[in-house]
């Protein structure tokens, strides 16, 4: 009797036990469920300062592209080109000016008649030599240095006047001519035959005619008075002299 008194008060002990917890699960639940309820629906304040914060800090396209063409690198001014229009004319002249002058340079120097003029004075050259100075008249000496003058070619003018003097004393029989031998030999037998000053004379007349004609220097036409007067003035000496 006992047993089974002890058996159903623990039973009813169980079943209480279920009941208050099955209670509490439930009562927990709706309080939860409340809570979140609650908690959705509640409508917070607007807080504009930090909305107005946040969407300063946001790049939209457009203020973004307008911001690189802020910092772009500013375009240069245009310049007006158009002064320029005057210097071409002032270039025509002067490509005509140095047109004009190269012309003139070709003439002077010779360069477009040169060839034509460098054969005449070979030719010419060619015959007024040391080897040809027995060939050689005075008449035809005379004629070729008028010619020299005229064409103002005062190296040749020198050449003609040294064979002059050549042809003069071998004349006179004071030097003894013969093919290719120099001229500081013909100085040396000059020098035998006749005073020392004459000789000396004689050697600043080579000394002209070599650097004119074997060195190719220029001489001038003052330059050419000065010594032509010393030629004709030696040629004088000796052509009054008798043989």
């Amino acid at each position: 009797m006992k047993t089974t008194f002890k058996r159903t008060i623990f039973s009813l002990l169980i079943v209480l036990t279920f009941l208050v917890g099955s209670n509490f699960s439930i009562s927990y639940a709706q309080d939860k469920t409340t809570q979140q309820e609650t908690e959705v629906i509640t409508v917070k304040e607007f807080d504009e300062k930090k909305w107005n914060e946040l969407r300063d800090g946001i790049k939209y396209a457009d203020e973004v592209e307008k911001k690189k063409k802020d910092t772009a690198a500013p375009n240069l001014p245009s310049m007006d080109w158009s002064f320029l229009a005057g210097f071409k004319y002032v270039f025509i002249g002067l490509v005509v000016a140095l047109l004009a002058l190269a012309l003139v340079w070709f003439f002077t120097k010779g360069v477009l008649f040169g060839n034509k003029k460098t054969k005449l004075e070979e030719e010419q050259a060619a015959f007024l030599t040391e080897e040809n100075l027995e060939k050689v008249e005075f008449g035809y000496l005379e004629q070729s240095l008028e010619k020299a003058l005229l064409q103002r070619n005062f190296r040749m003018a020198i050449r003609i006047h040294y064979l002059w003097l050549l042809k003069v004393l071998y004349e006179k029989e004071l030097i003894n001519w013969k093919k290719d031998k120099t001229n500081h030999a013909y100085i040396s037998e000059l020098a035998r035959q006749s005073s020392q000053e004459s000789a000396n004379n004689f050697r600043k007349l080579t000394l002209w005619y070599e650097k004119a004609w074997y060195g190719e220097s220029k001489i001038d036409e003052k330059d050419f008075r000065v010594v032509e007067k010393d030629f004709i003035a030696f040629k004088k000496e000796y052509e009054n002299k008798a043989a």
